[in-house]
C-alpha cells in the first residue's frame, strides 16, 4: 500500500488505525518521577509508591485482559483478579466476558503487592457514556454528535464493528465510553457498533430544573416528567445517568438515576484516570469535577508540574486529604504534548522479557503495564506482552520520553504482513543532511534514492484517497531542513539503514 493511502490517512485523521472487533487503546509509561517547581524534573525510572492498607478505588480504562489472572483485566497498570468480583454494566448484572478494551471502569478492591501491580476486585461497574444513534458525522475531525453530545475519535480510541469513521451512517447505533474533556466533550476510548437497543442511554454531568423536569446535557435536554427526581442543591449540577427513547427530535426519559456522590474517605487509596476540567493553578484544579492538589512531594512522569494545564489528560493515584481534596502522590501524563510522537511499523528484531523491551530497526521501545498490546492476526483476547515472537510484524505508537531519549511504546499491534512489506515510520527527524538526501530518525539512517517520491500533506485537508502536494526531492529537504516537521516514511530495510519508497510531510 503506498504511503499516501496509509501514513496520511493513519496520522492526518488523527492516527486511526483499522481494527476488526478489537484495536487499539490508550496506554503510556509507569508513575515515576519529580517535579515541583523548585524541581521540575521528570524521569522514566519509576519509584515504588506502597498503597496503603485498605480498601482503594481505581477509576480508568480496560488496556488489556489478565495474563497473571484467568478473569483479570489491567486498568492504570494494575491487573484484577475479578474471579469474585460484582460487574455491573449500565446499571445491570453482567459477567466479566461483557467488560471489553477502551471501556472506562470503577474497580473496588484491594491492591495485593507494594509494587502496585495486582489486586483483587469486589466490584467492577462501567456506565457507558452514550448508546444512542448518530445525529451527525465530522470526517475531517473526526468528530461525532450523538443525542446532542460530541464525542471526539482520537488515535487511542478503540472501534469494534467498524474500521474507520467513514464507514459510519446516520442512524448507526453506537455505544460509547471515553472521559470528558474540558469543553464537556467526550474523548472517546471505546465506540462499538451495536444493534438497536430496548433504550437508548446517556451519562454525565447535567444542569437539572427539579420544577420542569428537566435534564441539560450539553446540547441535549431531556424530559424527565415519567420518573421525575427531587432537587438536589442550589446550583442543580449533578452526575446522572439517563435511560430512554426518542420521540422526533426530544428524548423521553424512562429511568433517570441521580448518581450518587463516591465516599472518596471509604478508600485508603486513589487511582483516577482523567482530564483536567477546571484549572486554577497546579494546588487548586479539577480533573472530572473532583478537586485536587499537588505538593512538594508529586512524583510526575512524562511532564512536569507546570505541564498541569487545561485539557491534560492523567493518571493519579492520591489520597482525600481533611479537607476532602485529593492529593497526588503521583502523576502520569498520558500522550503527553510536549513529548514527539512516534510510530513505527517493522518486525521483531529482539525481545528483552526482563525489561519488558523490544528491538525494532535497531532501536529499543520500552513497554510499561498500562502499554496496550493487541493482535490483528487473530481474535484473542488475552493476547499479551509473553505471546510476541521474534519476526513477528508488530506497529507501535508512542512518544520519545525526554529523558532517556528512548520511545515509549503507548500501543502495540501484532499485524499481519504480505511478502515485501515495507517497514513503516513516523516522527520528527533528528537531522537532516540536504547535500546527500539522508534523515536520521531515533538513530535510523533513512536514505532517498533516484526512486523515492515525496509529498506535503499539510496545506490540505486528507480524507480516504486523498493525496497532498507533490514535490521534488530539491523541494522536500528544502522545507524540512530547518523547522523538522512531522514526517511519514515507508520503504525497505537493510539491517542498519532505511531506503525510503516514499517521505511524506504531516501536519502535528
Amino acid at each position: 500500500m503506498r504511503l499516501n493511502n496509509l501514513f496520511a490517512i493513519f496520522w492526518i485523521l488523527f492516527f486511526l488505525t483499522a481494527c476488526n472487533d478489537t484495536d487499539l487503546s490508550l496506554a503510556g509509561g509507569g508513575i515515576g518521577g519529580t517535579g515541583f517547581p523548585e524541581d521540575s524534573t521528570s524521569t522514566g525510572t519509576a519509584p515504588v509508591l506502597i498503597s496503603k492498607a485498605g480498601e482503594s478505588i481505581n477509576i480508568g480504562t480496560i488496556t488489556s485482559f489478565g495474563h497473571i489472572f484467568v478473569d483479570g483485566i489491567v486498568v492504570n497498570g494494575i491487573e484484577y483478579d475479578l474471579s469474585q468480583a460484582e460487574v455491573i454494566i449500565n446499571r445491570e448484572s453482567a459477567t466479566m466476558a461483557n467488560l471489553q478494551l477502551g471501556m472506562i471502569v470503577q474497580i473496588q478492591g484491594i491492591i495485593t503487592d507494594a509494587d502496585n501491580k495486582t489486586g483483587t476486585a469486589n466490584r467492577v461497574e462501567v456506565n457507558e457514556n452514550i448508546v444512542a444513534p448518530v445525529q451527525s458525522i465530522d470526517d475531517t475531525n473526526s468528530n461525532l454528535t450523538l443525542l446532542g453530545q460530541t464525542v471526539k475519535i482520537n488515535p487511542f480510541t478503540i472501534l469494534e464493528g467498524f474500521a474507520d469513521i467513514s464507514e459510519l451512517k446516520l442512524n448507526n447505533i453506537l455505544a460509547i465510553s471515553g472521559l470528558t474533556n474540558e469543553l464537556g466533550q467526550i474523548v472517546a476510548t471505546r465506540i462499538a457498533l451495536v444493534s438497536s437497543p430496548n433504550q437508548f442511554q446517556v451519562h454525565g454531568w447535567a444542569s437539572l430544573d427539579a420544577v420542569k423536569q428537566t435534564a441539560t446535557l450539553g446540547d441535549l435536554t431531556v424530559d424527565c416528567s415519567q420518573t421525575p427526581f427531587e432537587a438536589i442543591s442550589d446550583n442543580e449540577y449533578q452526575l446522572i445517568d439517563i435511560k430512554g427513547k426518542l420521540s422526533g427530535n426530544r428524548f423521553i426519559a424512562e429511568q433517570c438515576y441521580l448518581v450518587e456522590p463516591i465516599e472518596w474517605n471509604n478508600f485508603a487509596t486513589i487511582q483516577l484516570e482523567g482530564v483536567i476540567t477546571r484549572f486554577n493553578n497546579s494546588a487548586d484544579f479539577d480533573v472530572d469535577h473532583l478537586p485536587l492538589t499537588v505538593n512538594r512531594e508529586t512524583q510526575f512522569q512524562f511532564g512536569i508540574v507546570t505541564d498541569l494545564a487545561l485539557g491534560s489528560r492523567l493518571k493519579i493515584k492520591g489520597y482525600r486529604d481533611e479537607n476532602n481534596i485529593l492529593v497526588a502522590e503521583a502523576i502520569q501524563f498520558s500522550h503527553p504534548l510536549h513529548y514527539p510522537s512516534m510510530s513505527i511499523k517493522a518486525p521483531i528484531e529482539m525481545i528483552t522479557t526482563d525489561s519488558k523491551q523490544i528491538s525494532l530497526l535497531g532501536i529499543s521501545l520500552q513497554w510499561f503495564n498500562d502499554s496496550v498490546v493487541t493482535d490483528r492476526q487473530a481474535a484473542a483476547r488475552n493476547f499479551y506482552w509473553p505471546d510476541l515472537r521474534i519476526s513477528d510484524w508488530v506497529q507501535v505508537h508512542g512518544f520519545i520520553d525526554l529523558d532517556t531519549n528512548l520511545p515509549v511504546i503507548e500501543q502495540l499491534q501484532r499485524q499481519t504482513v504480505q511478502s515485501g512489506e515495507n517497514v513503516e515510520l513516523i516522527g520528527h527527524p533528528d537531522t537532516v543532511e540536504e547535500s546527500t538526501r539522508t534523515l536520521k530518525f531515533f538513530g535510523i539512517t533513512i536514505m532517498a534514492d533516484s526512486r523515492t517520491s515525496y509529498q506535503d500533506n499539510r496545506t490540505t485537508v486528507v480524507l480516504l484517497n486523498a493525496s497532498g502536494t507533490l514535490l521534488t526531492a530539491n523541494e522536500f529537504f528544502s522545507r524540512i531542513r530547518t523547522v523538522k516537521p512531522l514526517i511519514a516514511v515507508t520503504g525497505q530495510w537493510f539491517g542498519n539503514v532505511m531506503v525510503a519508497q516514499q517521505m511524506v510531510i504531516l501536519s502535528d
